[in-house]
């Protein structure tokens, strides 16, 4: 049976990578029956070559992912998602009806969250280039500018403006 130290491995890569079901890790080591020991060490010299890929680019996923739940919860907070759909529909009938001053007052939302949205993509951008685990996860994202700039569109101002 074949082993490989797995201190420092990430167990998700390194269970991809191996394709070995019955594989198992005991005391630091992982063993497989699957493969002879020299296919086993030519599996970990090439996971130890890409530590970029099995190492950082998850990480970088993960904190991306959760860059852009923190972006979507912070949006609906202000907007819930029954809100964001009734001001949807406004607005598209302020378009197909020419009210144009209703379409207005509601595209300040759309530009609002807009921004959100680019924001949080040059924070995504900063996780993409950053090149270790602890720059990865100084990587912070705050809404409080937004907090300030919320143009507050509500539905009822929306239904008032009849242009």
């Amino acid at each position: 049976m074949a082993r490989i130290k797995a201190k420092g491995m990430n167990a998700t890569a390194i269970s991809k990578l191996l394709g070995d079901k019955n594989a198992f890790w005991d005391s630091g080591y992982i063993y497989s029956e699957k493969y002879t020991q020299q296919e086993l060490d030519q599996i970990k010299e090439d996971y130890d070559n890409n530590k970029d890929k099995y190492l950082l680019e998850p990480q970088r996923k993960n904190k991306t992912d959760m860059l852009s739940e923190k972006a979507a919860d912070f949006i609906n907070s202000r907007y819930p998602v029954h809100k964001q759909q009734m001001l949807q529909a406004l607005l598209t009938e302020a378009v197909f009806e020419s009210k144009q001053n209703r379409a207005n007052y509601i595209k300040r939302l759309l530009n609002w969250t807009k921004s959100v949205v680019a924001y949080i993509s040059a924070v995504e951008q900063q996780v993409a280039s950053a090149d270790t685990f602890q720059e990865i996860a100084s990587i912070q994202a705050s809404f409080e500018a937004f907090e300030e700039t919320d143009p507050e569109i509500t539905i009822s101002e929306a239904l008032q403006i009849e242009d």
